[in-house]
């Protein structure tokens, strides 16, 4: 850019703005400005480029090409006219864009009027009336005398294709059409070659509106099942008639296995078999229980036939042979080989019906409650410590739940708490015991005397005492604890569920 100095011939031209990075790589040919003082540059090969002047830059606002319209990316000459209407010369052709609304619209005049020649420049007369150079001499362009008409072209889908296959009616396309092809047309009825069309799928991958072309057909490939709405716009040249809208809907059905009515039926389906499946199982499983139930009734049944049985023969017969032990040591009082031995058998006989009854309280299944069990192992030691002049101090809760234990658990814990009395009475050397009994998800019993303790280091190798206690608590899934705190400290936990 540069300014004149008519008074100054030595310096009648001076540079004052120099744009060289912003016009390399597009190899400017021509140059027009327009009545807005914006820049209108044509290329070689790159089309038009469109630049204003802001603060001494050189700033693009647009660019036009062949894609937008245009003959020819070769631009031969530029020139402006007195609408302010820019006319591009090109080795295809003479094209007018009017740029009256801040968008351009292109006008191809010698491709509407058949005539396909290089057009190399233009002028225009005061009359406004173009004037181009073509290779075998000129051509004339007069303003166009536009006739008002309500005429509005119709925009319309002309054909829908799948594949090979032409649809001719709306209708919903099946799953395997869901390879589409598109053709829209225009009845502008004037240079309906130069239509644009731009187009958007409501309901794809991608609804945004793409560069208007001249192409007319439109092809989607794999479309899902679903509705869809293929919008059409179409832009007139040279403005003639506003843009026309289409909206195009179609629908592609599911497969049977993807529609409602399948999931509806594969739900139910999967439900009631689960109703069934859980129900079998469920029975299956109660009938197992009961049938396990039945067979521990039965087996409680029949230890309790053998409780009775023990108590009513074998007690009685105890019973009866102490008494005639008795009547016989009273016959005989001054024999007294024979009255040894007749306490012996007295004293036997006692022993059995103790231990007799022992068992028949195991076997009874009457006992099989935790409290039973705690006031049984409760009685047992105090009778049997005071039997041997030893002092016990009881610590057992006051209420015990009705929890159900199994004779075998209860037999176990009734022989190890036994066997840990005998030990008092025959190794500890103790004069007071102090029985504890907690529950929470245990049941914790607490056997702690005042004796000589457990010398670990001389244990008995015939003794089984302390492995009989441990084994015992193991066949319950419990745990046996023997410590040393001012005397033996046997702690017994077995597991119980409240």
């Amino acid at each position: 850019m540069y300014s004149t100095h008519p008074d100054d011939p030595s310096n009648y031209l001076e540079q004052k703005l120099f744009f060289k990075p912003e016009l390399t790589g597009i190899s400017p040919r021509s140059i027009v400005l327009d009545k807005n003082d914006d820049f209108w540059i044509g290329t070689r090969n790159h089309g038009i480029h469109v630049f204003t002047i802001q603060k001494g830059k050189l700033i693009k606002k647009f660019s036009l090409t062949t894609a937008a319209g245009l003959s020819d990316d070769f631009i031969t000459h530029l020139s402006c006219d007195q609408e302010n209407n820019i006319w591009a010369s090109s080795a295809l052709g003479l094209d007018k864009i009017s740029n009256k609304t801040g968008a351009p619209v292109i006008e191809n005049i010698t491709r509407q009027n058949n005539i396909f020649q290089s057009v190399f420049d233009v002028v225009l007369d005061k009359d406004n009336i173009a004037w181009g150079i073509v290779s075998n001499g000129l051509i004339k362009i007069t303003p166009e005398l536009k006739k008002k008409s309500d005429y509005i072209p119709t925009l319309m889908v002309s054909m829908l294709k799948t594949e090979k296959d032409t649809i001719y009616e709306e209708q919903p396309l099946s799953y395997t059409q869901n390879n589409l092809s598109f053709s829209f047309a225009a009845t502008s009825f004037f240079n309906e070659k130069q239509i644009l069309y731009s187009y958007r799928l409501h309901g794809g991958s991608n609804n945004q509106w793409p560069e208007p072309s001249n192409l007319s057909t439109v092809s989607f490939i794999d479309l899902h099942p679903g509705d869809y709405a293929l919008e059409i716009k179409a832009v007139f040249p040279a403005g003639r008639y506003p843009p026309q809208f289409l909206s195009y809907k179609f629908s592609i059905t599911a497969p049977w296995w993807q529609t409602w009515w399948f999931h509806s039926l594969a739900a139910l389906f999967i439900i009631t078999a689960l109703f069934f499946v859980s129900r079998y199982y469920y029975r299956r499983k109660l009938e197992i229980k009961m049938a396990a139930l039945e067979k521990q009734q039965a087996i409680e049944k029949e230890r309790t036939r053998i409780a009775t049985d023990m108590h009513d023969d074998l007690g009685a017969g105890l019973s009866r042979i102490k008494f005639l032990s008795q009547a016989l040591e009273t016959k005989n009082p001054d024999n007294a080989a024979i009255k040894t031995g007749l306490e012996k058998i007295t004293n036997f006989s006692d022993e059995m019906a103790e231990k007799m009854g022992e068992i028949i309280w195991a076997l009874n299944q009457k006992n099989d409650t935790l409290a039973d069990l705690v006031a049984y192992i409760r009685s047992y030691a105090l009778e049997y410590l005071s039997n041997h002049d030893i002092a016990c101090t009881m610590d057992t809760p006051l209420h015990l739940p009705e929890t159900f234990i199994a004779g075998e658990m209860r037999r176990n814990i009734f022989l190890a708490v036994k066997e840990c009395l005998h030990n008092i009475i025959k190794h500890a050397q103790a004069t007071s015991v102090n029985f504890s009994v907690r529950l929470n998800e245990l049941i914790e019993i607490v056997i702690h005397d005042n004796g000589k303790g457990i010398d670990w280091n001389h244990l008995r190798a015939a003794g089984m005492g302390l492995q009989n206690i441990t084994k015992r608590m193991n066949e319950v899934n419990g745990k046996a604890s023997f410590l040393n705190e001012n005397g033996a400290k046997v702690i017994l936990r077995i597991p119980l569920s409240l």
